[in-house]
């Protein structure tokens, strides 16, 4: 098990197209904040761990801009910035852990799941590769470690429903420090 505490960066672009409302454009949103994790796994050999686990963002700091175009009016650009109440994200993972060899406390951690991005304006879903780092340091014998880590996500999905279709990128990008128990 291995639990991680950190800062992040959350960075969003949503490229929507109006159904039944008239505008088409591109809202871009970033978000800095506390990160979190929770990690399970078991070793398949002495440089291999495979696991999963989930990863939290909730952001303090959080600015959008949204960039359009009105159907009656195509000759027209708008543009609309401000900032937002809330912006989280969940992000659940399996992973790999791959450890360099059996001496070695560097490892590499990739890892696929699906992630929900919400704010006080909206949410989104999809699919997510991510890639993870870190180091051991031994603590107590061979059972508790501790060390820094670091994580990148990148989740993609695409929505359609009664007013907007469109596609959603986000990218998440954080460091901390976590506590592992072998």
């Amino acid at each position: 098990m291995s639990l991680a505490a950190g800062l992040g960066g959350l960075w969003l672009t949503d490229e929507y197209d109006g159904e039944s409302a008239p505008y088409s454009g591109t809202i871009s949103v970033s978000s800095y904040g506390g990160v979190a994790s929770v990690l399970l796994g078991g070793s398949l050999a002495p440089t291999l761990v495979l696991g999963g686990g989930l990863h939290f963002f909730a952001g303090i700091s959080t600015s959008y801009t949204d960039e359009y175009t009105d159907r009656y009016s195509p000759d027209v650009d708008y543009s609309d910035e401000g900032d937002l109440d809330a912006e989280t994200a969940t992000f659940l993972v399996a992973f790999a852990q791959i450890f360099f060899s059996e001496r070695d406390s560097f490892y590499l951690r990739p890892g696929v799941g699906i992630g929900r991005e919400s704010s006080s304006e909206d949410e989104h879903g999809g699919f997510l590769a991510a890639l993870g780092l870190g180091y051991d340091f031994a603590l107590s014998g061979d059972r508790w470690w501790l060390g820094p880590t670091a994580q990148l996500v990148v989740l993609t999905g695409s929505y359609d429903d009664a007013d907007y279709s469109g596609s959603m990128t986000l990218w998440s990008a954080s460091a901390g420090l976590g506590v592992t128990l072998h």
